[in-house]
């Protein structure tokens, strides 16, 4: 593992040795030197003519000068971090420059100078890109990992916060680190919001990483990424990860050293020991162009089990692909209009030419699924029918004349009637998927000899359907699943068990307010919920009213609902030959969620004859035993 650099510790800088004060000079006498007048005959040498005392007072306005400029810069030396707010003095402490992939340690202080306590004490630590939390003094109570509640702060009272990550960056970037206090004095019900900043420099790197990609290609040609590497510590690193994350359509044509999903472990670099990566490959335009990548070096930090990744480097760009570039979509023709059974379905396919390149002959097609009914399409647009896909050519007709040429920025759209198929009679049983109509346009160019494909999002819609209530009463699932129990018919005297199922078919709606019931006759008896109802309250009997219920608060469209019951009935001799009511007709009602209208359905009554049973239909008659 690489040696751990500790963040500088700030202190108090020599400013005599960092800015040594030179002594002055002794004061000169005005003129370019002090010498003395020869004596004239009879008298002795002449005085000097005395110093002005205005020199004196210079000197020691400069050395005043020079000791203010000294604790200036003493002062921004020690507290280029510090700040005090209305309430708060506040003071940032970390390293001026580390080395990319270092950990470091941000000191954060805090005093409370106001003459009431300060509460709901909060502090927001604003990272930079490239920082990555590993830890910190105090547990962060947010997903990002920097937001921490602190304890109410009393008068003259301080805090400390330290917090600790990985910063990773280009040399020479400068990261800034921003430190937002919020607090409340006591006496007042606003927030307060003080801040202080803090820039660090990235001098070195710990892995020195060197990474060649292109910017731009033409269509076709191989991209190529070329990694190298060097270890600049006196000690070797262990465990280290290089990943590159290509975009969807990337297929390589050559990897040094092999790999697989673009991923190496290096077990050790040994200290400055050089090394490189090299990936090749091709990228399918048409999925996505530009092209985008990232390429990052990590090694595992902590022990194990609760190891993180330590960033030590990672960069991504794109690459612009020259080539076709072709955007399509489909959609409603009337956004707002709903689709209908029986009805026809209006859409409209755009298409535009968004590259650098103009293109010529394009292909269009429009995919759809089952619920078009191909008896009766009117084929007005000159289309060529595939199963449920239907292609225009340039020439195919009028309205598909504009895809024989598309100079950039041209765009052009198609609109194209289908019929939808009759409302299926097993309506309730089929799937939400199965009740949409799907839609998918494509476009497509030859380039290079290579054909150029464009798809658009899929398109679905549900087609409009009501409410269906089902009710049915079962001896048997199927030829080998009994769900009932006793004699077939029912006889005099014995007990013979049904099981009776409630499906319910939202329709297109979203539906509240749910509410299926029915009542078990006189002779009938019932025994309990039998599976839990996919959705809603449990299954209620009441012994009183003789009622079942089941109640769902909301539900959304397209959605099957199920619920069963078992009950039991003991014929007597007034029931021979007869078919035995098991319940009343059920009913069904609800509120439509976006309209608020009321939503009713009715069920028929369930008899002893078990239609739909595939062993006892028609077994329903009570019969004399044996």
């Amino acid at each position: 593992m690489p040696k751990e650099i500790p963040a500088r510790k700030s202190g108090i800088v020599d400013l005599r040795k960092k800015f040594p004060v030179q002594k002055s000079a002794p004061a000169k006498a005005v003129g370019s030197s002090f010498s003395r007048p020869k004596a004239r005959s009879g008298f002795s040498a002449t005085r000097p003519r005395p110093v002005k005392r205005g020199g004196g007072l210079l000197t020691f306005l400069i050395i005043l000068l020079v000791l203010l400029v000294a604790a200036a810069l003493a002062s921004f030396f020690l507290f280029d971090s510090a700040k005090t707010g209305h309430s708060l003095k506040m003071t940032l402490t970390a390293p001026k420059s580390i080395s990319s992939g270092e950990e470091v340690a941000l000191e954060i202080t805090y005093e409370n100078l106001d003459k009431i306590a300060l509460e709901k004490m909060e502090v927001v630590v604003q990272y930079p890109g490239g920082f990555y939390y590993n830890s910190s003094s105090l547990e962060p109570y947010n997903q990002e990992q920097n937001q921490w509640q602190l304890a109410d702060l009393a008068v003259g009272q301080s805090g400390t916060l330290s917090v600790k990550g990985q910063l990773v960056g280009k040399i020479k970037e400068e990261k800034e680190f921003t430190v937002v206090f919020h607090y409340v004095p006591a006496n007042f019900n606003s927030d307060f919001r003080e801040t202080i900043s803090k820039k660090i420099k990235i001098s070195d790197a710990l892995l020195d990483v060197a990474l060649e990609a292109p910017a731009k290609i033409e269509d076709g040609q191989e991209i190529g990424f070329k990694v190298g590497y060097q270890n600049k510590q006196a000690e070797a690193m262990s465990e280290v990860y290089f990943a590159f994350e290509l975009a969807e359509g990337f297929s390589a044509t050559y990897l040094s050293p092999t790999t697989t999903d673009y991923l190496w472990l290096v077990p050790e670099i040994a200290a400055n020991q050089e090394s490189s990566f090299e990936v090749r490959g091709l990228a399918d335009s048409s999925l996505v162009n530009p092209f985008p990548w990232s390429f990052r070096v990590w090694q595992m930090s902590g022990p194990a089990g609760s190891s993180k990744e330590r960033i030590l480097y990672q960069q991504s760009g794109e690459i612009e692909i020259l080539a076709p570039q072709l955007e399509v979509k489909v959609e409603l023709v009337k956004a707002d209009r709903k689709l209908n059974w029986g009805e026809e379905a209006d859409f409209k396919i755009s298409y535009k030419n968004s590259g650098q390149l103009d293109v010529k002959e394009a292909v269009l097609r429009l995919a759809l699924n089952g619920l078009i009914d191909w008896s009766r399409y009117n084929n007005l647009t000159g289309a060529t029918r595939d199963n449920n896909t239907l292609i225009w050519l340039s020439k195919s007709s009028s309205a598909a004349a504009g895809l024989s040429a598309l100079p950039v920025g041209k765009e052009g759209e198609l609109v194209v009637t289908v019929p939808l198929i009759s409302e299926p009679d097993d309506l309730s049983q089929l799937s939400a998927e199965e009740l949409m109509v799907e839609a998918q346009a494509s476009i497509s160019v030859r380039f290079n000899e290579a054909d150029k494909v464009f798809t658009s999002e899929v398109l679905s819609e549900p087609v409009a359907s009501e409410a269906r209530l089902q009710t049915e009463a079962r001896h048997y699932l199927d030829s080998s699943t009994q769900v009932g129990s006793g004699p077939l018919p029912p006889e005099i005297g014995q007990q013979t068990d049904y099981r009776i199922y409630w499906k319910v078919f939202t329709g297109s709606k979203a539906l509240s307010d749910l509410k299926i019931k029915t009542s078990l006759p006189a002779y009938i008896s019932w025994i309990g919920e039998a599976d839990s109802p996919t959705l809603g309250s449990s299954l209620a009997f009441d012994e009183s009213s003789r009622q079942v219920t089941w109640e769902i608060a909301e539900v959304s469209g397209n959605t099957q609902l199920l619920a069963s019951f078992d009950l039991s009935v003991i014929p007597t001799d007034s029931q021979v030959n007869q078919l035995l009511i098991l319940t009343n007709p059920t009913s069904f009602t609800a509120e439509v969620m976006e309209t608020k209208t009321l939503v009713s359905k009715t069920a028929d009554l369930l008899t002893s004859d078990l239609i739909g049973d595939p062993v006892a239909q028609g077994k329903g008659r009570v019969k004399v035993g044996n």
